[in-house]
């Protein structure tokens, strides 16, 4: 007589055999190392040290972090130019040719243009910034030939990921919008959605970069809200702030309906390379990020001091008082002791 055998008995090695796959197909999902710093100024008092010292010397502390990253990426807060004049203005910055070649030797692979000193120079020294930069292979986002081309996606591949990179600045650029010059993205709603669902259709991964908020604030405002609500739903899985050059807070948005892990939102990451002395404005942060096809997989704080206009990690109680003041600002419980952010 032959004896039964329960169905869950012959279903097991197959179940086991799926839970293997699953978990092996997992570990073989592309993951990404980004590295994502703050503001970076090259004019005036940062200029004048790297004409003493070298351009290298001004981000040597840091290239470790930078260049061991897949994909390195900051907000450029000054045009490149060589012919271009600066325009007349309060304040406006004009970076030197070697400033690209700086970026790249560092290991940055992407940089923001959509910011407010974006056409210091004229829209020729708009349109020489993304020579430079495209001389020295380093992709852009946020400024074109014509407004179409300023809100398209950089698109980075790296072991396997396509990552988007899109830009948006809060401020215009001059008393008028005009689509078919050289110019940046503006961060307006409607605008930053659909720049991001087209982004999707390009890429795995999209992140959203805000030059927005109010100078030497410690938070974000309503409209900001309503733009990093906007840039989630439509599928951005990073945002990185900056533009009041102090430290702001982090938090998490769900995805939605696009799916996929927590959003994470960086308000502002402060000051990385800049010549204001301010016990504020001389602490930043940078982000060490895994990113994989459903988002931000883990990420953690690096903090940043700055000092003779040149970043370096901070250490000892400097680090903590910086962690200290990120967690104050952040959501509760996101943010550990070490700087590791608790996403899950």
């Amino acid at each position: 007589m032959h004896r039964l055998i329960p169905a869950a008995a012959l279903l097991l090695p197959f179940i086991l055999s799926s839970c293997a796959e699953n978990e092996s197909a997992r570990r073989d999902m592309p993951v990404v190392e980004l590295f994502a710093a703050g503001d970076i100024m090259l004019d005036r008092s940062v200029g004048e040290a790297a004409w003493r010292n070298g351009m290298s010397w001004i981000l040597a502390d840091f290239r470790p972090d930078i260049s061991s990253a897949d994909i390195a990426f900051a907000n450029l807060e000054s045009p490149i130019s060589e012919k271009a004049a600066k325009l007349e203005k309060p304040i406006s910055f004009r970076a030197p040719a070697g400033a690209g070649e700086l970026l790249a030797e560092a290991g940055f692979d992407v940089v923001s243009l959509a910011n407010n000193h974006a056409v210091d120079c004229g829209r020729d020294g708009l349109t020489e910034t993304m020579d430079f930069l495209r001389k020295s292979r380093i992709r852009w986002c946020g400024a074109g030939k014509d407004r179409n081309s300023a809100e398209k996606a950089s698109v980075l591949r790296s072991r396997g990921l396509r990552v988007a990179f899109v830009a948006f600045c809060e401020f215009p650029e001059g008393s008028k919008k005009r689509d078919s010059v050289p110019t940046i993205a503006l961060a307006e709603l409607g605008t930053v959605g659909r720049c991001i669902r087209e982004a999707r259709e390009r890429a795995d991964v999209v992140i959203a970069s805000f030059h927005w908020g109010e100078e030497y604030s410690r938070g974000p405002s309503e409209f900001q809200r309503a733009l990093a609500r906007e840039a989630v739903e439509a599928g951005a899985s990073l945002i990185l702030g900056h533009h009041p050059h102090v430290i702001q807070g982090l938090e998490t948005l769900p995805r939605g309906k696009t799916g996929g892990r927590p959003a994470l939102i960086a308000w502002s990451l402060g000051n990385f390379v800049f010549d204001q002395d301010g016990p504020r404005t001389s602490s930043g942060m940078a982000l060490r990020i895994r990113l994989g096809k459903d988002g931000v997989e883990s990420a953690r704080i690096l903090p940043v001091r700055i000092e003779g206009c040149r970043p370096r990690p901070a250490e000892g109680k400097e680090a903590v008082e910086i962690l200290k003041i990120v967690t104050g600002l952040s959501v509760i419980g996101l943010v550990g002791p070490d700087g590791t952010l608790k996403l899950d």
